[in-house]
């Protein structure tokens, strides 16, 4: 099945390359070994190709098998990056180095070409985690300077607390920056001033939250959405 998907997938991908002129039939049938209506054929759904010559049309446009595993029609750009994963995770009892990595995330370029410096990271069970994530869930940051001097509303961020770094709510008031985590049910949420006078907020802040994976797991108990929200 998985393979029958990669072949249609570089039938589909080829098509898209000769349509906005990347390529042409003439030089993806000489990529292939095959003559140029063979592979007009293949292209119009008429015939088939061998893996063989997928895999010679697949080296000539220049993809893996992972990025056209995440291509859809309609992406302009097709490809993945490579998100390098933290080695520890995030949150109490583990005083994550933003600098040890472990592996990489494959990810679409698509998902990712604007985000500066992303990581990846596990988050670790925490009483006060935001409710819209679970422990072990795996998370994509948003290193932007930009972004982490002036924390837009509406996402969460992970930030740098005496014992370690956590995934908090943040947001503006007057001049304050503020974050606070998930409050008990029924209690208020405690707001704190996310800065010491004088310091930076890129000395507090490691990087906005822009992506979230989930293992399968039983469906938690729903609570009232808190002050801001991550994006899955």
């Amino acid at each position: 099945m998985l393979c029958a998907e990669i072949l249609r997938q570089v039938v589909e991908l080829a098509r898209h390359y000769v349509r906005t002129g990347r390529t042409t039939e003439r030089r993806l049938a000489r990529e292939a070994g095959v003559s140029q209506p063979h592979m007009h054929n293949v292209l119009k759904e008429v015939r088939h190709l061998s893996p063989e010559s997928c895999d010679k049309i697949l080296k000539a446009l220049g993809l893996s098998v992972p990025d056209i595993l995440w291509w859809y029609p309609g992406d302009p750009d097709p490809g993945t990056v490579l998100v390098p994963i933290l080695r520890d995770r995030i949150g109490p009892g583990s005083h994550v180095d933003i600098n040890v990595r472990r592996g990489y995330l494959v990810l679409p370029r698509a998902a990712t070409g604007k985000l500066t410096d992303p990581v990846a990271a596990r988050i670790a069970p925490d009483p006060a985690l935001p409710m819209q994530f679970r422990a072990n869930d795996l998370v994509v940051l948003d290193r932007s300077p930009v972004q982490m001097l002036s924390p837009p509303s509406g996402w969460c961020w992970v930030v740098a607390e005496p014992g370690g770094l956590r995934v908090r709510y943040v947001q503006q008031e007057k001049l304050a920056l503020l974050f606070s985590g998930e409050p008990e049910a029924g209690a208020q949420y405690e707001w704190k001033p996310l800065c010491q006078p004088g310091q930076s907020p890129l000395e507090v802040i490691r990087g906005r939250i822009v992506w979230t994976s989930r293992e399968l797991e039983a469906t938690a108990p729903s609570r009232e959405a808190g002050p801001a929200r991550g994006r899955h």
